[in-house]
Parts: C-alpha cells; sequence; structure tokens
C-alpha cells in the first residue's frame, strides 16, 4: 500500500510541477509549502476515488486503507493551507481587497471545507461498515467537491488560459470527488445488507 501512495503522491506531484512551473508562472521557490500543499490535496481526492471504488467493489479492507490515507493527506493540506490564506496566494478569496476580507467565494471555500472535514472526523469515529459510516462518506465526498468547485470553477471555462493545456487540478479533482459520490450513493452500506467486509 505505502507503494501505491507514493506512486500516486509522485503523479500527483509532477502534474502539479508541469502545470504550474514548467508551463505556468509559480516560481521553484514555492514548491516547499504552496505547491507541495496542491500536491497533497489532490493525493487526498483520488485517494478518496479510490476509496470509493474499492467500497463499490466490496473490498472493505481496501476502502478502509484508502480512505485513511485521504484522511491523513486531507489533514496535511488543512495544515499546510493555513500559512496560504491571504489575498497573495489566493487573491480569488478576497473581493473586499481594501478591508481584507473575504467575498463569498473565499467564505463558501471555507464552509464546505470545514464541513468536510466534519464529515471526515465523523467518519474516523463511526463503526466500519455501519450506515453511519456510509452517511458521512456521502456527505464528505460531496462536500470536498463543493469546496474544489467554490474554488476553482470560476477558471474551467477559460481553456486558453490552462497552463500547457493541462486541465486546472480543481477540475480533476471535483470530478473525482463527484465520482466518489456517486459510487457511495450507488452502493449500499455493508451493515444493510448484513455483510461483514472489514476485519
Amino acid at each position: 500500500m505505502t507503494i501505491k501512495v507514493l506512486i500516486l503522491f509522485i503523479l500527483c506531484s509532477i502534474y502539479t510541477l508541469l502545470r504550474y512551473v514548467y508551463f505556468g508562472p509559480v516560481s521553484p521557490e514555492n514548491i516547499p509549502l504552496f505547491l507541495a500543499n496542491k500536491a497533497i490535496s489532490m493525493t487526498s481526492v483520488f485517494a478518496l476515488l479510490f476509496a470509493a471504488f474499492s467500497y463499490f467493489k466490496r473490498d472493505g479492507l481496501l476502502s478502509r486503507d484508502w480512505g485513511r490515507v485521504a484522511l491523513h493527506t486531507a489533514f496535511l493540506h488543512i495544515v499546510m493551507s493555513f500559512p496560504l490564506i491571504n489575498p497573495f496566494y489566493y487573491p480569488v478569496f478576497y473581493g473586499f481587497a481594501d478591508s481584507g476580507r473575504m467575498d463569498h467565494v473565499g467564505e463558501l471555500v471555507m464552509l464546505f471545507g470545514i464541513i468536510a472535514t466534519y464529515a471526515y472526523y465523523r467518519i474516523a469515529r463511526s463503526k466500519p461498515g455501519s450506515n453511519e459510516m456510509h452517511f458521512y462518506k456521502l456527505v464528505g465526498s460531496g462536500f470536498v467537491a463543493a469546496h474544489i468547485f467554490e474554488l476553482g470553477a470560476g477558471g474551467w471555462l477559460k481553456v486558453d488560459g490552462w497552463h500547457g493545456g493541462l486541465p486546472p487540478i480543481t477540475l480533476l479533482t471535483t470530478l473525482a470527488a463527484l465520482v466518489a459520490m456517486v459510487l457511495y450513493f450507488v452502493t449500499t452500506s455493508p451493515e444493510r445488507l448484513g455483510e461483514k467486509v472489514y476485519d
């Protein structure tokens, strides 16, 4: 599992560096935090997708493992984001630039992220395979999608602005989170089926 996670993170890091440094305007000096945070958040969402797909395939153990990866990388993403939340890194959050206050975009991004974080907390506290866990997996993936959509959707249609023709990370991860949500929605929880798919 460690090798799979490492490969996923490396691929996400390569995509991030190609899009933002090689083709884009971001300096390599921003690799340690700003760009690493993007790669880690991308890793987290794809881990969520793999957890959902494993859940859909009734492989509870693999779903649990990928879910833990999603949870831990999401925690890293949250902690790494704190120093970056300001008008210099994310001007899209600050429509009221003169006052330094966030506008509705920034506040919704934060709100949806907080709700997703709470859902992740409830997943970690729920009985494996339970209806409660199933519910919060569905809620969590939905609010992860909403969090990313609100962050990046404003630039998706400006295809000529895609660095190197590479789709924005927010577009890829929103789609991944939405697919995860659909997979959780169409899959019946093990508890409801009377199954035990976790040890």
